[in-house]
């Protein structure tokens, strides 16, 4: 990771830079945000049409200050099939804990590695996302709403991703669901 320093030149380190989710204007505007492990896996599933981020530096770097910008919505974590993404999606969700409007986990099926690599498996987009609706997710119970923050306080037992991750229109980068 780099940032530019004063003088201009590239600094190659994060020290004393403020860190933001990915496509963060994005995600300010949407009620359901999906969460990744990396740049590539959050462009693909935008390409598919669902707001998506990630954090900087990849798995285990997650940081507190970004479930700030997560307060009040529906949260869907796609960690990749290995041992540091399942580590760092239990931290995310330890992290959004108490302050989203919900959270779900969805397992990639092997040998699949991320979702970028499950998606591109498929012939077409519409494939591609009928696939990722059928996935089955960990029942994890909804989190209490954080306050009056929420526009709706509707708690769903189980997500239809179809409904909560729709693809977004192309005058608009948010999801409703």
């Amino acid at each position: 990771q780099r940032h530019k320093g004063n003088n201009g030149d590239w600094v190659w380190n994060m020290e004393d830079v403020n860190r933001v989710l990915y496509r963060l204007p994005e995600v300010m505007g949407a009620d359901t945000v999906a969460i990744c492990e990396g740049e590539k896996d959050a462009d693909t599933l935008v390409e598919l049409g669902y707001c998506a981020t990630t954090n900087v530096g990849g798995a285990g770097k997650w940081l507190d200050g970004y479930t700030e910008s997560l307060t009040g919505k529906n949260v869907v974590i796609f960690p990749d099939n290995d041992e540091p993404g399942k580590k760092h999606a239990d931290k995310v969700l330890e992290s959004l804990a108490g302050k989203v409007k919900s959270s779900k986990r969805v397992e990639i099926p092997k040998p699949h590695k991320d979702v970028t690599d499950y998606t591109r498996s498929f012939s077409t987009i519409e494939r591609a996302r009928a696939a990722l609706d059928s996935l089955p997710h960990d029942p994890l119970p909804p989190s209490p709403p954080p306050s009056s923050r929420l526009r709706r306080s509707r708690e769903r037992e189980r997500w239809n991703l179809s409904r909560t991750l729709a693809p977004a229109s192309p005058a608009s980068p948010s999801i409703l669901p």
